[in-house]
């Protein structure tokens, strides 16, 4: 499985929400009433990055472990008034969609819903983007 982006996350006191920057994705950001709205950003964002950085002949960025991140002397100054540290995972690049059927208990769908909704997504994006993030090949830069 590739290496999760580490993102360091501020609250925006201008406005209730939050913005994030990636270490190793310089130039990349994200933003986001919620965590959970500003983790899908993330996701998008960095895909974005790299799929441009792709295109435009420019090195791909690599993702360093946790700990790296966070004893670069260059990230540093920025952990003082970070509200947290987070990982993220490009959004897998999209396909070709294709529609299915699936039994699965209501418990659980209703679960899925509630979470989707949180995340302001639709249940197939979240049902599609937990099994991506779960899978140890689909998030190959």
């Amino acid at each position: 499985m590739s290496q999760p982006f580490v993102m360091i996350v501020h609250t925006d006191e201008a406005e209730s929400g939050f913005s994030a920057f990636f270490p190793d994705a310089p130039g990349c950001v994200a933003a986001g009433e919620t965590l959970g709205q500003l983790k899908a950003d993330a996701a998008s964002a960095l895909r974005s990055h790299i799929d441009v950085s792709r295109e435009e002949g420019l090195a791909i960025p690599v993702a360093r472990d946790f700990d790296a991140v966070l004893s670069d002397p260059d990230v540093q100054e920025n952990l003082k008034d970070a509200f947290v540290i987070l990982e993220a995972r490009p959004l897998a690049r999209s396909g070709r969609v294709k529609r299915v059927n699936i039994t699965i208990d209501e418990f659980a769908l209703d679960i899925i819903d509630r979470a989707a909704e949180r995340v302001g997504s639709t249940r197939s994006a979240f049902m599609a983007s937990a099994a991506l993030e779960a899978s140890e090949d689909a998030n190959a830069a």
